[in-house]
């Protein structure tokens, strides 16, 4: 978070790169505990100018960032003033004389009163009444839609797997997010990197980001592109799945990478270079697997991605640069242009997220 020296804290750098890293385009930067500050205009101004040119340098446009000060304790901004929603069951009227009972005391009057006194600075300063000042609910609202409706193969990453019990689905079922293509009952899938074929005995939509998506009796139900779903198969090895394995269309399968080249950006985190050699975790999507740096491509400028050298000696931090990793297991990765969900990598190194990446090529068996 930013604490009182606004200072943009670890955690905060750590989750704003791994968000873009993981490809999330919008940010809604909530500004909380404003009535800690007396809902202070320049407190407000201070804490978006210390975290702006941060969320800048990460990728993050500014016209892609809405700010938002709200008070959890308060309730304010939160949602839209002529939203009627009372968490304790208590109507207006009731509530108004139980703070009507509160003047009774002399010190909580001065509290009430200045609590108005700044709620009314506040929407002086931030009026509702102006299309740019949105409440944190509107601000969701506002963010587009992504588009997921290109036609292309089946592509399933499983981000767990699904409870023996569950009789429905089966004793071999994963759960997760159908990233590309659909999927339903009786389909022919290939279980990526095991490399082998499944048939599909039922699909579970759990939320759907398709008007189609769950349509139908529960046996019958079919997951789009942008829909989670349980999918339950019927294969001969259960012990192949695993978080981060990829149901795929069997005639259009993933070919799982024993090397990969990543373009990456190095982060803070990184206190000893990359080297030819280097050990790393990576990460893709729900997976992780150690990999060592095989081969150091090219150093790039980060502003352009020009090359700035050819097989650097290492690689620092802040830096741009093109590796080769080969995994110590194949890896079910895709070009970030073909898949992008697919395609984003975050290496870690002694429990820090050292580098942020995608995958430009993949070398298979």
């Amino acid at each position: 978070g930013v604490g009182v020296s606004s200072a943009v804290g670890g955690q905060t750098r750590e989750h704003v790169r791994l968000a873009r890293s993981l490809g999330v385009e919008h940010l809604i930067v909530a500004v909380s505990k404003m009535d800690a500050c007396a809902y202070s205009q320049a407190r407000f101004e201070e804490i978006k100018g210390a975290l702006a040119p941060f969320l800048r340098k990460s990728g993050f446009a500014d016209d892609a960032v809405a700010w938002t000060p709200v008070s959890g304790a308060d309730g304010t901004n939160l949602v839209p003033r002529d939203f009627s929603f009372s968490p304790t069951g208590l109507t207006a009227d009731d509530a108004k004389k139980r703070d009507d009972g509160d003047d009774d005391d002399d010190d909580a009057r001065e509290r009430r009163l200045e609590r108005e006194r700044a709620l009314e600075s506040f929407r002086s300063w931030y009026p509702e009444d102006d299309p740019k000042n949105l409440c944190l609910v509107a601000a969701m609202d506002a963010i587009p839609e992504p588009e997921r409706w290109r036609p292309m193969p089946l592509r399933f990453p499983a981000s767990e797997l699904v409870g023996a019990g569950d009789r429905f689905l089966g004793p071999c079922a994963v759960g997760g997010k159908v990233e590309a293509g659909s999927v339903r009952a009786g389909d022919t899938v290939a279980v990526a990197p095991a490399g082998i074929l499944a048939t599909v005995k039922a699909v579970r939509v759990i939320s759907s980001a398709s008007e189609n998506g769950g349509g139908g009796d529960s046996k019958n139900q079919v997951a789009f592109a942008g829909d989670a779903a349980d999918i339950g198969l019927d294969l001969p090895d259960a012990l192949c799945l695993v978080p981060g394995t990829v149901l795929c269309h069997a005639s259009f399968p993933l070919v799982p990478a024993t090397r990969f080249t990543v373009k990456l950006v190095t982060l803070d985190a990184l206190r000893v270079p990359l080297l030819v050699g280097t050990t790393v975790v990576v990460h893709a999507y729900a997976s992780s697997t150690e990999a060592r740096v095989t081969k150091l491509v090219s150093s790039l400028d980060k502003k352009n991605g020009d090359v700035l050298r050819r097989a650097p000696r290492c690689v620092s931090r802040d830096a741009a640069a093109v590796v080769e990793l080969t995994p110590s297991r194949a890896l079910a990765v895709e070009r970030f242009e073909d898949y992008q969900k697919l395609g984003r990598v975050q290496l870690r190194r002694d429990g820090a997220t050292v580098a942020l990446g995608v995958v430009v090529e993949t070398f298979g068996q």
